[in-house]
């Protein structure tokens, strides 16, 4: 699918669907944009951004909730998250190149070279967790 074709499916986990795709408007290949946005955030904050466990709360957070980023976030992250999330697709980062460009260049990868993770020479580090459930009232919390 190309940066401006159109697609009219639906699908994803429900944490995970962009605002286009709760209207059902059809969406671009910016969607997966945003799905960045969601897996960066949940990787820092630990739960995806919006998160309800009351799905008809959960879809109104991601339609026009605000976004709650912690104060601790380093910039660089906020920044990233703020502009993959933006609720007008034609305006997210990465939206307006046929490539990831835009994306690649933000800071918040600076560190990063692309042409180690592309011929795969970085250690993958997988943590050891035991029992991981998410708390609920943890998760309350924090929203």
């Amino acid at each position: 699918m190309g940066a401006s074709s159109v697609s009219s499916s639906f699908c994803g986990s429900v944490a995970y669907l962009a605002p286009e795709m709760l209207r059902r408007a059809g969406h671009t290949k910016s969607i997966d944009w945003y799905l960045l946005g969601v897996l960066i955030y949940e990787m820092l904050v630990g739960v995806p951004p919006y998160f309800n466990p009351d799905k008809a709360i959960l879809f109104k957070n991601i339609e026009m909730g605000p976004l709650k980023i912690p104060h601790t976030m380093p910039q660089p992250a906020r920044n990233i998250i703020l502009l993959l999330l933006n609720r007008n697709p034609t305006k997210r980062l990465g939206s307006n190149c046929e490539d990831a460009s835009d994306i690649k260049a933000h800071e918040f990868f600076a560190d990063l070279d692309w042409d180690k993770v592309a011929n795969r020479e970085y250690t993958v580090m997988v943590p050891k967790v035991k029992n991981l459930v998410m708390n609920q009232k943890a998760v309350a919390l924090f929203y």
